[in-house]
Parts: structure tokens; sequence; C-alpha cells
């Protein structure tokens, strides 16, 4: 039975009480990393990939500090494709569990641009209701309608989303054994 039912709101708990909101964002980073548990794509047992937005900031020097501000998808329960946005701080980019990352990076070009602008851009867009596809996918779109809207406004350079796509298209013809699926959720209303 597919859901009808609303968006369901921002998880905001976690960024909340590291108090990130403050910081300057000095790159948009998109990052794919295996499942776990593994998700096998039917028919040949490719391990698919998971998408998110990585927001970051300077650190020491001309490096970028190892911690971001995390913009996630997730479902609540896997009968229902309604996702929930899950917005954190997370203290290093990649787990030391993840077997493998790959990461498309956006240098943002807008001055002084703080984490929470750009968190309630999600908001302002309506970029919270949102449900997965009849696969059970949807990160690598809503990750990339984020990226879009990040261009609209002008956070990042215009060539970013074309750019992105070129990454997407070349990761998927290198990485045979990683399944990344043209996924394509559905906005739904939010009320």
């Amino acid at each position: 039975m597919v859901s009808t039912a609303p968006a369901k709101p921002i998880n905001l708990d976690k960024y909340k009480a590291a108090d990130d909101g403050g910081r300057i964002v000095t790159a948009i980073s998109i990052f794919g990393v295996p499942t776990y548990p593994k998700v096998a794509k039917p028919g040949d047992g490719a391990h698919l990939v998971h998408w998110r937005v990585h927001l970051r900031w300077a650190g020491k020097g001309v490096e970028l500090a190892k911690g971001s501000v995390v913009l996630d998808t997730y479902k609540d329960d896997a009968a229902d494709p309604i996702i929930r946005v899950d917005v954190y701080s997370k203290p290093t980019l990649v787990s030391t569990a993840a077997s493998k990352h790959w990461e498309f990076q956006a240098p943002v070009i807008k001055s002084g641009l703080s984490v929470q602008t750009v968190v309630d851009l999600i908001t302002a867009n309506g970029r919270q209701g949102y449900k997965y596809d009849g696969n059970g996918s949807g990160c690598l779109s809503w990750s990339a309608t984020l990226l879009g809207d990040y261009v609209t406004a002008g956070y990042v350079d215009a060539k970013a989303t074309e750019a992105f796509k070129e990454f997407i298209e070349n990761t998927r013809k290198a990485e045979k054994a990683y399944w990344i699926p043209e996924d394509k959720g559905t906005y739904i209303p939010v009320v």
C-alpha cells in the first residue's frame, strides 16, 4: 500500500545540539557511500550507493575541516516511501566503516553563507516533502535537486549541476560493482 501521508518534519535534533548553524560554508559536497547493511541490485548483486549532501567549512590553512553538517534522507519504515530529512553534525566526512566513497565537491561562491541559510533553503523550497520511487530509491535525485537549488540561489557556480551529472555518469561507468540507480523520487505537498 502506497502512503498518501504528508511530508514528515525535518529531524534537527543532532544538528541543533551541535550548534553548527552559524558556521560559514566554503564547500558543498555530495557524498556517495555503499549502503550498510548491503542492499543488492536484483539480477547482478551490485552494491547500492546512498547519496547525501555535506556542508563543509574552512579548516587549517587551505584545507577544509574534517567535519560537516549532513543533509540526508532516510525512511522511518521500509514499507513507507515517504522520507524524512535528517540534518546532523558529523565530526568526520565518512565513517571508517565505509568500504569506499565518492565525493563531488562544489566550492561556494557566495561569501558569508551560513549553514543555517543552506538548511533553511530545504523548507523554503519544500524539499522535505519527498518520497522515494517504486524501487525504494531517490537519494541521488534529491541530492541533485538540492545542488540545483544552490545554483539557483547563487551559492555555487552555475556549471555545478552539469558537472555533477557528468561525475555521476563517469562513476556509473567506472564502478560496475556498485549500483547507482536512475532514481526519480517525487515531491509531495508540505503541510
